[in-house]
């Protein structure tokens, strides 16, 4: 690249611009994060919980029993963990080995943080109601939604030059909202829970992402542009 090239300024330019972007992805979700834990030191519910919990315990039915138990399964250990694992090998079959890498240490982490962070602030679960499946293990932050969101970045760094970007994306956001929607339904969580949740999920994909493709190129991995 020359100096002074008037064509390489404004790739430059761009390409800065993106990693900006890569940035503020990063940080403001774990901003939202960092005021709900602050916000967790007395110990009781955020203001907008109970509004949210009894609007979606009003809807209850034998329908939306049904959609929220399988949004539950398919949302975290049958559906998305499962699809994570395949994702990482058919990558690794494609010698997209950088892909992979990404795709495991974002998923695989979130999965071991959510643990983690559980334990840390050792959040009781939510007792509006009694509800259908009894969980004993601590509810903050969520960790479908921290699954969900990981999931959504990934999806998105995968796809981000390919031609169905936007509606994969769409379509990968709005089961990412309704399985954390199902939970709060199904009275096991804290909407502020599953918020927690995406706003973890979100910036450690995105972390992860900065540092394996440390390159200001795009929001994709370089593996897809050989």
């Amino acid at each position: 690249m020359a100096e002074g090239d008037p064509v390489a300024a404004p790739e430059l330019a761009r390409a800065m611009s993106r990693e900006n972007i890569r940035w503020w992805l990063c940080l403001t979700p774990a901003s939202v994060f960092g005021i709900l834990a602050w916000g967790l030191k007395d110990g009781n519910p955020f203001a907008f919980d109970r509004p949210f919990q009894l609007a979606a315990h009003g809807i209850a039915g034998y329908g939306p029993d049904q959609v929220a138990w399988w949004l539950a399964r398919i949302g975290y250990g049958y559906g998305v963990i499962p699809f994570g694992v395949l994702l990482v090998a058919v990558l690794a079959v494609r010698h997209r080995f950088r892909d992979a890498g990404f795709v495991f240490a974002a998923l695989g982490g979130s999965l071991l943080s959510n643990v983690a962070l559980r334990l840390v602030f050792a959040r009781p679960r939510p007792t509006l109601w009694v509800p259908a499946e009894i969980q004993h293990n601590f509810g903050f932050p969520r960790g479908h939604a921290m699954a969900d969101a990981t999931l959504v970045v990934i999806v998105t760094a995968l796809v981000w030059n390919g031609r169905w970007r936007w509606p994969i994306i769409l379509l990968s956001t709005a089961f990412a909202l309704l399985v954390g929607a199902s939970r709060v339904y199904n009275g096991v969580h804290y909407p502020s829970d599953v918020l927690a949740g995406w706003c973890a999920g979100v910036p450690w994909a995105m972390a992860m992402h900065l540092l394996i493709f440390r390159s200001p190129r795009s929001f994709t991995s370089m593996d897809a542009r050989r």
